[in-house]
């Protein structure tokens, strides 16, 4: 009966002792939680301008097919009287 009594109290304070984290611990993730945030923010600043210049040209290359494509269907309609676009009677 006696070595019952004590496993319970031990598991008690084991319980007890055992639930949360030490302040080390809680330290050694948020350091490690900055220098990984920090990289990651680096990463992302550098590339930035990158993803920007592309969408740029991209936008710039939509342009130009649209400019091509309207020149060609002018070409095309050159002399037969056909205007896209406008209500010329």
């Amino acid at each position: 009966m006696m070595a019952f009594k004590f496993k319970k109290n031990f598991s008690v304070r084991r319980r007890g002792r055992a639930a949360g984290f030490t302040m080390i611990e809680l330290m050694v993730s948020v350091a490690l939680f900055i220098v990984i945030g920090g990289a990651a923010f680096s990463l992302f600043s550098q590339h930035a301008p990158l993803f920007t210049r592309q969408q740029d040209l991209t936008g710039l290359n939509i342009t130009m097919r649209n400019a091509v494509a309207q020149m060609q269907m002018d070409t095309v309609n050159a002399g037969t009287g056909y205007y896209p676009g406008s209500n010329f009677h």
